[in-house]
């Protein structure tokens, strides 16, 4: 619980400003609409789910034809779910206007995140900060994001550009 939320809204962090500096329309949108950065939170987030859940197996066993040793570790890509086109209508459409009743980008019950209301406080209060002073930004030219993978993804480099205002 202590670390809980320091490496998911970083690497949050980094994929909304990724996607905000390629996407001037959302971005665009956020600006003369702010009262819909809690909804755009939970679709970005819907898109590029960062955790994923590792379990060790704990007996031999065959799944659909997979083999498994007890002490194997398996990871549960979470973001899996929030890109099922059985659930999703065009789910790699980031649609600020989506209903996200069903969405898993925190877990669901006994396994919900005990971190989900700072989080989205976090990244609402962020969001919220940066496009009240940097509206126009984009990605630098001739660069992109470095990112990395595992129980969390994140970027580790993003290099943005905007202009000063005088």
């Amino acid at each position: 619980m202590l670390f809980g939320g320091l490496d998911t809204v970083a690497g949050s962090m980094g994929f909304v400003a990724w996607f905000l500096a390629t996407h001037d329309q959302h971005r665009r949108a956020l600006v003369a609409e702010p009262s819909l950065i809690p909804q755009a939170i939970m679709e970005m987030l819907r898109r590029h789910t960062l955790p994923g859940i590792s379990r060790r197996v704990r007996n031999d066993i065959s799944y659909h034809g997979v083999e498994m040793k007890a002490g194997d570790l398996v990871l549960m890509v979470e973001c899996m779910h929030g890109l099922d086109q059985r659930k999703w209508q065009d789910p790699l459409t980031v649609d600020f206007h989506r209903d996200l009743s069903s969405v898993m980008v925190f877990g669901k019950g006994a396994h919900f995140c005990p971190g989900a209301l700072l989080a989205r406080a976090e990244l609402k209060v962020y969001l919220e900060e940066w496009l009240q002073r940097i509206p126009e930004f984009h990605l630098k030219e001739g660069t992109f994001p470095v990112m990395s993978s595992g129980n969390v993804m994140g970027i580790q480099g993003l290099q943005l550009a905007w202009d000063v205002a005088a």
